[in-house]
């Protein structure tokens, strides 16, 4: 029978096999998650896992091997293939996603590759075959050859052992619908990545590109205007944000002409420019000085997570003297400005810096909807509505612990979470907006390998709390500490987890068990624990 729903963390090996099956399983810090056993042509398989920092790799493959909906994130290699004989006895990977390896996969032969998410490694895979190879389906992190050739070692690469070469043309931007936990397969990188990136459509690009991220995602890039006289830009941003400004450097040797700028097909600013020829010159001889035209949005321009499209228009075309040498966008991705609405149609919203929802703002997240935080943090100062359904969770993924979900200073009242998945996601409760009695409604929601915290100080002088019904806390720690705080759960499991309540002997907090189930977990209590019907 498989092994399922099982942790192997700090070993050496997780797992040494020749015929097995993983499902929904975690292999964390070991040297070797998952090793099949050397010429074994058995059938090993690894559905909906967790390979997590190996200092090999995470699953090293031999023959008749399947990898589908798992997710390898920060391991020296992913997945190792040793396996070299026919192709149809090859491991195959689907579905996958692999995110700040040194080497996402390595292989000499493979089945099948397709619909994984292969950005934001060191290499995305090495293949060291002699039959070439089609990789279909996969998201790269950009849909230009070149540097999706960059990220692969291959027989076309000197020195590299192999002769085979990957095709990857049919490169995709949406891998397919997510697989369930604890698999991302997703349009977007699980780590941190430019939030602004317009190389793609910029003719004749010139100069290199910048760009500085948090809490200010910049990009500046040069190009010339073609001849149709309209330059545009992809601008795909991952987190969202508020567009600022956009500047034009430009040149104009007497055409005197009027440069607008559009956003999704919507203007949104225009100049004319003027005549930048040097003292002397003759119009129309080409010769002319640039200059920068800074066009502020006082109001700024909100923009959800998404593709977003940027387009510089010149109204005569450039023979009549204008050129454009590079254009700068400014956006800010710190907030979100106006009531907002994540849905699946974005792919995975994966922030690049914290994120404020800040008061009488509200953030919506429909069923479905993927979240990776990358170790940053959402405050809600106004109100979070995660709309999740037993079918068709939403599902948010964290690094290490690190970020999280944060209430401060919020009506309570206002949010909701309903089925929503906490991959070592921290949940924090810092104060809420009175001293009247408010709690945060969690309802068939799941925390793995995170925290549930109600924090001291602001929460000192208020009565806040959250109640959990028919939801589940698993390998996580739990801490009330503020004074006066209550933490409930109904209908709910805790199991392998360390809770703490109370902080000091003056502190007055509660935590409430009703018609619970618990397990293989510890309490250390210095206030007030009430268990009933548990």
């Amino acid at each position: 029978p498989p092994l399922r729903r099982t942790r192997l963390e700090d070993n050496h090996i997780g797992a040494n096999c020749s015929i097995c099956q993983f499902e929904d399983c975690f292999f964390v810090g070991n040297s070797i998650g998952v090793a099949a056993a050397a010429g074994s042509v058995g059938t090993v398989a690894a559905l909906r896992c967790l390979f997590q920092e190996h200092s090999a790799y995470g699953l090293k493959l031999s023959a008749n091997a399947t990898v589908a909906d798992s997710l390898f994130y920060n391991n020296t290699k992913g997945v190792w293939s040793e396996y070299a004989g026919p192709v149809a006895y090859a491991p195959s990977v689907t579905g996958c996603s692999f995110a700040a390896n040194q080497i996402g996969i390595a292989a000499a032969a493979m089945k099948l590759v397709r619909g994984n998410n292969l950005c934001g490694n060191g290499v995305s895979l090495v293949y060291s075959g002699t039959l070439n190879l089609t990789a279909p389906g996969n998201w790269w992190g950009s849909t230009n050859q070149t540097l999706i050739a960059e990220t692969i070692q291959d027989g076309a690469d000197p020195g590299r052992e192999g002769d085979g070469l990957v095709d990857v043309t049919q490169y995709s931007k949406s891998v397919g619908s997510a697989p369930s936990f604890p698999g991302v397969p997703t349009a977007q990188c699980l780590v941190p990545v430019p939030s602004v990136d317009i190389v793609q459509g910029c003719p004749e690009a010139t100069g290199a590109a910048s760009v500085s991220t948090s809490p200010t995602a910049r990009f500046q890039k040069a190009c010339r205007l073609p001849p149709s006289g309209n330059l545009s830009f992809s601008l795909p941003l991952v987190q969202g944000g508020v567009l600022q400004e956009v500047v034009v450097s430009y040149a104009d040797d007497g055409g005197l002409d009027v440069i607008e700028v559009a956003v999704d097909g919507a203007d949104v600013a225009s100049f004319q420019t003027i005549d930048t020829r040097p003292s002397g010159t003759a119009a129309g001889s080409g010769w002319a000085v640039f200059v920068a035209k800074t066009l502020v949005l006082p109001e700024g321009l909100p923009l959800l997570p998404g593709y977003h499209s940027l387009q510089i228009r010149a109204t005569l075309p450039p023979s009549d003297g204008v050129e454009v040498d590079f254009v700068s966008v400014q956006v800010d991705v710190d907030k979100v400005a106006v009531n907002s609405t994540w849905t699946p149609l974005l792919g995975i919203v994966a922030l690049i810096a914290d994120l404020r929802v800040p008061p009488a703002v509200f953030l919506v997240i429909t069923p479905g909807t993927e979240v990776a935080l990358n170790g940053f943090e959402i405050v809600v100062e106004g109100a979070l509505v995660v709309q999740g359904l037993p079918s068709s969770p939403v599902r948010m993924t964290g690094i290490n612990g690190k970020g999280g979900l944060v209430f401060t200073g919020t009506d309570l009242r206002q949010s909701q979470l309903r089925h929503l998945l906490l991959w070592t996601v921290p949940l924090t409760l810092e104060s809420c907006s009175s001293a009247a009695h408010q709690e945060l409604s969690v309802e068939g929601v799941t925390v793995l390998t995170g925290r549930v915290e109600l924090t001291d100080g602001p929460l000192s002088s208020s009565t806040c709390g959250v109640l959990f019904t028919q939801s589940s806390i698993t390998h996580s720690s739990i801490r009330v500490g503020a004074n006066r705080a209550t933490l409930t759960l109904a209908n709910s499991s805790v199991v392998n987890c360390s809770a703490v309540v109370g902080s000091s002997s003056r502190s007055s907090p509660s935590m409430l068990l009703q018609r619970c189930t618990v397990s293989a977990s510890s309490f250390t209590i210095s206030a007030r624990l009430s268990l009933s019907e548990s």
